[in-house]
């Protein structure tokens, strides 16, 4: 009898384990959601590395044409200097935004991994939950069951 009062005390505890295990599922929730979020931010970042890379090839083709023209004596010297130095700037400038997309496609990388593993942990201790709460409803029906015999 001693036993089956432990094991109802017991079953009482899990209601307040029912709103950890709701709690649990809403963080869940929002990692998800985070998680897609950041996904988002990752992709947006990759076409922007992407079309930045594209930008460089073609002033890079540019400067070869300026250099083509200025190595068979074509056009005004003094403007295709200025042309090149340009190129020069905004080709520093391109590599510059490159590299930091890079990194920060590194870091959305590690993002990603950190709620995965998050979303992992609270899958287990959903299941864990469950599987308590399911062992404390059998403990219940033996307890119910033991009553009705004792009536």
């Amino acid at each position: 009898m001693r036993r089956l009062r432990k094991e109802l005390e017991e079953k009482n505890k899990t209601i307040i384990d029912k709103t950890k295990v709701m709690q649990l599922e809403e963080e869940k929730r929002k990692m998800e959601e985070d998680k897609n979020n950041v996904m988002k931010a990752l992709q947006q970042r990759s076409k922007e590395f992407f079309r930045e890379r594209e930008e460089k090839k073609k002033l890079e083709e540019k400067i070869k044409a300026f250099n083509s023209q200025l190595i068979h004596g074509g056009g005004n010297l003094g403007e295709l200097e200025r042309a090149f130095v340009e190129q020069k700037k905004i080709i520093k400038q391109y590599e510059s935004k490159l590299k930091n997309l890079e990194q920060e496609q590194l870091k959305g990388g590690m993002n990603i991994g950190l709620f995965e593993k998050q979303n992992e942990i609270l899958m287990q201790l959903t299941a864990k939950i469950n599987e308590r709460d399911e062992m404390n409803q059998n403990l219940n029906d033996e307890l119910c069951a033991y009553d009705r015999i004792a009536k």
